[in-house]
């Protein structure tokens, strides 16, 4: 701006001249969304990263779905391309395959549920889908709990990291975990900013919950008697 760098977010005023410079590396950010201006530059960059976080859940989904087909001998690229397939998705809802897959990444499906469509006989599947099922009836149960929102997803499984142990305030982040779907860790959490970025998704408190939440807590206090009677 007039001959010299400035941020982003710097406002323009009368009279100034700006070079813009571009570069086929760099992408929109969600940072982006804090200082931006109009409706449709909003709406572009929602647009490009919701895109972007299909793409990524979809990578992931194809990784997690092969090692699982690996481990029952089958191939999950031939699979793929099969009309079981095709009806399998049907079956979850989706029109095509790859929201099947890209849901496994979400976190929302796990790889077994998908490939042991094509693994089990079905004697064994009845007796396997009633066992599924009440394991399944027992999440669907505690998740409306969680008191956590992760954006652009429903109905998903959620944990908290034992690490951290975040609650209601705290700064928070999700990190996809494979076949378990999200887990959420406080933002400063060392174990969450060592994390996999790529596996990284934004979640939030749900304010509309409450919930009681695990902590630990140190206490300090000089030796006596009845101390810990007192503490209880």
């Amino acid at each position: 701006m007039n001959g010299r760098m400035v941020p982003l977010q710097h406002e323009l005023k009368t009279g100034d001249i700006a070079e813009i410079i571009t570069s086929k590396n760099h992408h929109p950010s969600k940072d982006w969304l804090k200082f931006v201006k109009t409706v449709k530059a909003r709406s572009r960059i929602r647009q490009w990263i919701k895109t972007e976080e299909k793409d990524r859940s979809l990578s992931l989904g194809r990784e997690m779905c092969e090692k699982a087909f690996r481990k029952y001998r089958l191939n999950f690229n031939s699979s793929m391309k099969s009309e079981e397939m095709e009806k399998i998705a049907g079956d979850f809802g989706f029109k095509v395959v790859d929201d099947l897959i890209a849901n496994v990444g979400y976190g929302k499906i796990t790889p077994l549920q998908v490939v042991r469509k094509f693994a089990l006989k079905p004697e064994l599947e009845e007796k396997q889908e009633s066992i599924f099922n009440k394991i399944i009836s027992r999440v669907k149960k505690k998740k409306p709990k969680s008191g956590v929102i992760v954006k652009g997803v429903d109905d998903i499984l959620i944990k908290f990291g034992k690490c951290c142990q975040p609650v209601p305030g705290d700064p928070i982040t999700g990190y996809i975990t494979r076949g378990y779907g999200v887990t959420v860790h406080r933002a400063g959490c060392i174990n969450a900013l060592n994390m996999n970025p790529e596996r990284q998704i934004d979640v939030e408190w749900n304010v509309e919950i409450e919930e009681t939440y695990p902590v630990k807590i140190r206490i300090r206090s000089y030796d006596r008697m009845g101390l810990l009677a007192d503490v209880v």
